[in-house]
């Protein structure tokens, strides 16, 4: 999927605007953000671009709860994992610069490394499918970890899947990616995306929570300590000090649009980081080369984010509208990806899905019970309360509502649909819908 270029813009946004339907559709946003407050959020801030025009710019709610701060536009979250979407930037920079190819053997770069033989790829670092095991459990009692240490751990590691076959969230890839990076760039990884992602982009306010520093520490550099000190709620220590990262709803617009309108990479860089992954069994990724690619009704959506200790923030980019919505929030849950889907649905004119609650008979609902696989990933469905209920590899479980016809919602987010596959009254497998992916998954037991 291409992305266009933005164009007309102002006619965009002033057909939006003169449009009779705009204070509805501006009192519609509000009753949202409100609904969300009522909800688990304490803080809400969302800024929303269309054609390159902010159509919306506010705050709901406390920012920082503990010290009153009122919520605004421009207020400061905690962003976490975002940090993946900065560093794949990075890469397809130096892609588009020659200084690598992404079929690259990561050994070319990193001869440390083992893996040769298997084939691992730069790209199979970019898109988690290099099978490489993630360093988080071996390491989570150290606040920094011994770079020899880390390699001859993993030296000794084999890989959990073949490259290309399986895609599995692995912080060690993204910990590899910055090395590389660093290698190639002769820069820390802070030092590198401050010069080149965050100053191009006009990105002011992406400051280290902590310090209130700019985004640039050298004590974070992967090239000198293997961690920037810094630990998540599990005690994993995470590299670039990425945990410590903080952004804005504004901040996180003016990155997206830097993207579609090229000052951030090329025609190469943009095609790369926007077309969907698809995987050896033919079956299409969720997350590509650093997105994920989330369709809305048939609609295109391509959306990135991240969230740690109950601050999120989340940004979708609607290429059919040239429409960008950014959200930061603070709360114990905060789903801002659906409150996200909801404003998209207002601007599409889409109705929000229809929810039923239907009756299962027992012998009806024992017989979808098992374990079933998605690219290599295991997914349970048992029993909870009389309802089926799904069991995620990501540490997420989701009771189920019966909608008929072997369809099933998740009560908390109705855009995560199952629907399962018989085969001589027999549950072979169910098709998973998730925020627009759809994946395939057959059942082992």
């Amino acid at each position: 999927m291409m992305v266009p270029h933005f164009k007309a813009s102002a006619i965009v946004v002033a057909a939006l605007l003169v449009c009779p339907q705009e204070q509805d559709l501006s009192a519609r946003i509000r009753d949202l953000a409100a609904a969300a407050l009522d909800g688990d959020l304490d803080g809400l801030s969302i800024v929303i671009d269309v054609g390159g025009e902010t159509y919306l710019a506010q705050g709901w709610g406390e920012a920082d709860a503990a010290l009153k701060v009122p919520a605004e536009a421009d207020s400061s979250y905690r962003a976490g994992a975002l940090t993946d979407v900065f560093v794949a930037v990075a890469v397809l920079q130096l892609a588009e610069r020659d200084a690598l190819a992404l079929d690259d053997l990561v050994t070319e770069y990193l001869p440390e490394l083992p893996y040769e033989k298997e084939g691992v790829t730069i790209a199979h670092l970019l898109t988690h499918t290099s099978g490489i095991p993630s360093y988080g459990d071996q390491f989570a009692d150290e606040a920094e970890i011994d770079p020899a240490r880390f390699h001859a751990w993993l030296a000794k590691m084999a890989l959990e899947s073949a490259p290309g076959e399986c895609q599995d969230y692995s912080d060690t890839n993204v910990l590899l990616l910055g090395n590389l990076v660093a290698k190639l760039s002769g820069k820390t990884v802070p030092a590198y995306l401050t010069e080149n992602v965050f100053r191009p982009a006009g990105m002011q306010d992406t400051l280290y929570c902590s310090t209130n520093e700019p985004a640039l520490r050298e004590q974070a550099s992967v090239t000198h300590e293997f961690a920037g000190g810094f630990e998540d709620e599990t005690g994993i220590p995470q590299p670039f000090d990425a945990l410590d990262l903080c952004s804005t709803a504004t901040d996180l617009v003016r990155f997206q649009r830097s993207l579609i309108e090229r000052s951030l990479l090329g025609e190469r860089g943009v095609e790369w980081l926007f077309t969907p992954l698809a995987l050896s069994d033919g079956d299409y990724a969720l997350f590509g080369y650093g997105m994920n690619h989330t369709p809305l009704d048939g609609l295109g959506c391509t959306s990135f984010g991240g969230s740690i200790s109950g601050s999120s923030v989340h940004v979708a980019y609607y290429p059919e509208l040239e429409l960008t919505i950014a959200i930061a929030g603070n709360g114990d849950a905060a789903p801002l990806h659906r409150l996200e889907r909801s404003l998209a649905r207002l601007f599409f004119k889409l109705p929000e899905p229809g929810i039923h609650d239907l009756e299962l008979a027992p012998e009806e609902l024992r017989r979808h019970l098992g374990a079933y696989y998605i690219a290599c990933n295991e997914y349970v469905i048992y029993e909870s309360g009389g309802r089926l209920a799904l069991r995620t590899p990501f540490d997420r479980d989701y009771v189920l509502l019966y909608q008929g016809q072997d369809t099933f919602l998740a009560t908390e987010d109705p855009e995560i649909r199952l629907t399962f596959e018989i085969e001589d009254d027999v549950v072979v497998a169910f098709q998973l819908e998730e925020h627009g992916a759809t994946s395939r998954a057959k059942r082992i037991r």
